[in-house]
């Protein structure tokens, strides 16, 4: 019989907390319009392949979405982020959590403020037995 694996403490919740402490108000879903300081922080695409007999190979991806108003800030904002949180999620004892990185950041113009997309990810082990 197959069993559910129930969420519990993840990494997501920890890039949610780190942000929490970056003073960020963080968002489960989609919103349309970003207040400064506000982001959204969702599960993206998970990748699934096949590791040993006994197990599978998954990345779980995770983006966080913010506004910066200004383009002289893009750089720090992120690296302080990026910094921050990685620490955070690594050091927090949760297991799969020292597979945590960022693999990609994105930032769109729109009008005068520019949203940056930063993409994580990290890798769990299931086995099949």
């Amino acid at each position: 019989m197959v069993k559910r694996i129930r969420r519990i403490e993840d990494c997501k919740m920890k890039v949610e907390g780190a942000l929490r402490s970056l003073s960020y108000d963080t968002n489960p879903s989609d919103v349309n319009n970003l207040h400064d300081k506000e982001c959204v922080v969702l599960y993206g695409d998970v990748d699934l392949s096949v590791y040993t007999q006994e197990e599978y190979d998954y990345k779980i991806y995770i983006t966080i979405e913010f506004p910066v108003q200004n383009n002289n800030e893009i750089p720090y904002v992120i690296m302080e982020i990026v910094q921050n949180i990685t620490n955070i999620v690594e050091q927090s004892e949760v297991s799969w959590c020292t597979s945590f990185q960022f693999s990609n950041c994105t930032v769109i113009k729109l009008g005068s403020t520019h949203l940056v997309t930063l993409t994580a990810y990290y890798e769990p082990i299931n086995e099949w037995v």
